[in-house]
């Protein structure tokens, strides 16, 4: 989202391939219209820390690390990753996994059983735009999204809705937040960051 300009757009399509022995292969593609990736620079697309433009890293905010971290999961699962992209054009990534199939079927599960106007999600990041994208994605399915731009006030959040036993249903929290660390975090709840959003 974040290297697509205003006035572009991103699309993701999810594709069945295949099913076999109770597992289901998926592709999913996602497409941009985007600032796109040279030739010279794919082929080190996914080695950690790798920036095409060093220049571009302030305006991004961008570590070079999501798309090693990407990879990495994406292998995890035995799954593969690739890339198409033109520089100025845009970029294509297409993801496929091997899945287990699961027990349930839509057919089964009664229309009552989840009601996405009930659910309430907190979005933790420091960068404004990334808020706004999930904040938009989450409004347009009838999910009621909060804001904190920090770790502290993800913490305070978590507690107050704790208190009120009115817990959220879903936290998305950006993997590494600035000025908050984990020493800091237990010194000033005594706890990790991941025990006090649990709690």
């Amino acid at each position: 989202m974040k290297f697509t300009p205003a006035g572009g757009s991103v699309e993701l399509v999810v594709r069945k391939k295949n099913s076999f022995g109770g597992r289901t292969t998926m592709e999913f593609i996602i497409t941009d219209t985007g600032v796109g990736i040279s030739k010279e620079f794919l082929p080190h697309l996914f080695d950690a820390f790798a920036q095409e433009d060093s220049s571009s890293t302030g305006k991004y905010s961008s570590t070079g690390l999501g798309m090693a971290i990407t990879k990495n999961i994406v292998e995890m699962m035995n799954g593969n990753i690739a890339v198409e992209s033109e520089k100025n054009k845009g970029t294509k990534f297409t993801v496929t996994v091997t899945l287990q199939d699961s027990e349930r079927s839509l057919s089964k599960i009664a229309p009552e059983e989840i009601d996405v106007k009930e659910l309430s999600v907190l979005i933790v990041d420091d960068d404004p735009l990334a808020c706004e994208n999930a904040e938009i994605v989450l409004r347009k399915a009838g999910i009621s999204a909060e804001i904190a731009a920090s770790g502290e006030d993800a913490v305070e959040r978590v507690e107050l809705r704790h208190a009120r036993m009115e817990p959220y249903d879903l936290i998305l929290i950006d993997w590494k937040m600035p000025e908050w660390t984990a020493s800091r975090q237990r010194e000033e709840y005594g706890r990790s960051p991941e025990a006090s959003l649990r709690s």
